[in-house]
């Protein structure tokens, strides 16, 4: 039995889901159900104000949404521990609840024993979720990768580009490259605006850096 009892608040719209998996709850030992709310603007108000540390919530409530109610307290109630509750575990939803602050999901289709695991995984400091789920939630955090002038700008365009970075004149650069420097004019206009570019040094920075 865990030190103290593991407070749980339901908010499911589904009254039959939400007494059902709150008298599961009351039967788990070291674990109570301290409120369930059938929609997002009572769970509002009420959970601001509750002490309880888990809160198990459906995403797709009418009015007020999961994802927007755990958003809202949130700001006000760090300290509270999310369970989004959802149907499917690749729904785009499933992601945007985990951006609002959710800590972890369960399905609906889970049998109420991995339920219950995940309360207390989620209590000791886990985050139950599914692998994809957790890999899209680190991807997002990443930076962009840079993009390669390669599948930018033309051979011919990086040519022109590097003769620029060496401080060549347009009538040197049409000379090297035996084109003409009206040519080279119209090479350097496209290249300005593939990069998004004002001028040579912007462009030659952006080239370098991959930042475009």
């Amino acid at each position: 039995m865990p030190d103290r009892i593991i407070r749980v608040s339901l908010v499911e719209d589904v009254e039959e889901v939400r007494i059902s998996l709150k008298n599961r709850i009351l039967q788990t030992e070291g674990m109570t159900c301290v409120g369930d709310y059938a929609d997002g603007e009572t769970a509002l108000a009420a959970l601001l104000v509750e002490e309880t540390d888990i809160v198990i919530t459906d995403i797709g409530l009418p009015g007020i949404s999961g994802i927007e109610c755990m958003f809202r307290i949130k700001q006000q109630r760090a300290d509270l521990r999310f369970l989004a509750f959802t149907v499917f575990d690749n729904d785009e939803n499933v992601f945007e609840a985990l951006k609002a602050g959710a800590d972890g999901y369960v399905l609906k289709r889970d049998p109420t024993e991995k339920i219950i695991q995940a309360i207390q995984e989620l209590y000791e400091g886990g985050s139950p979720m599914s692998r994809a789920v957790a890999l899209k939630v680190l991807q997002s955090f990443r930076p962009p990768p840079k993009k390669s002038a390669d599948k930018i700008l033309t051979v011919r365009e990086t040519e022109l580009l590097e003769n620029l970075s060496k401080g060549l004149f347009y009538k040197e650069i049409a000379s090297l490259m035996f084109i003409s420097e009206g040519t080279v004019k119209q090479h350097v206009n496209h290249i300005y605006q593939k990069l998004q570019a004002q001028n040579r040094t912007e462009a030659i920075n952006k080239y370098r850096l991959g930042t475009y």
